[in-house]
């Protein structure tokens, strides 16, 4: 599970670099490959939140660690939140108002990044260590029946 994570936020992370250099051109630039990015970005997104509710925050919530359950909790929020927006900025940055209003739409966009790096951030710092426990929780062996032959053979 947290490999997958740790793949995930580096696919995200490229895709991030491969927007953000299309987005320097001082009067504007070529919509496609921006339009291509931001929807590779919108199903990678998708899939990511998608994948992260049903298996990461859903091991933390069933946990009963109290840290994981709060983390996990104020993390996925942030995720939805984050989500929420790129929506909103892709509703908002249609091609034809990219290319009338590209200074703002560069802004926008470069904001947009930062928050997504800085939700990856945050996962990575507060996350990871939270998952790495639970799986050295899931490989602890786990103590023997009274009378099992197993015991009695150890």
């Amino acid at each position: 599970m947290l490999q997958r994570l740790k793949t995930e936020h580096r696919q995200i992370l490229r895709i991030m670099e491969r927007i953000e250099t299309t987005l320097f051109p001082a009067n504007g630039a070529d919509v496609v490959p921006i339009g291509e990015a931001r929807w590779e970005t919108e199903y990678m997104l998708r899939d990511h939140f998608a994948f992260k509710d049903a298996f990461v925050f859903r091991v933390l919530a069933r946990s009963g660690r109290p840290k994981a359950v709060v983390t996990g909790r104020r993390l996925q929020a942030a995720g939805a939140t984050i989500r929420q927006a790129y929506r909103n900025h892709l509703a908002r940055w249609g091609p034809a108002d990219m290319q009338t209003n590209w200074a703002a739409y560069r802004a926008a966009s470069l904001d947009m990044i930062q928050q997504l790096r800085d939700l990856i951030e945050l996962e990575k710092a507060e996350l990871y260590p939270i998952l790495e426990s639970e799986a050295a929780v899931e490989r602890i062996p786990q103590a023997s029946f009274f009378g099992s032959r197993v015991a009695a053979a150890g």
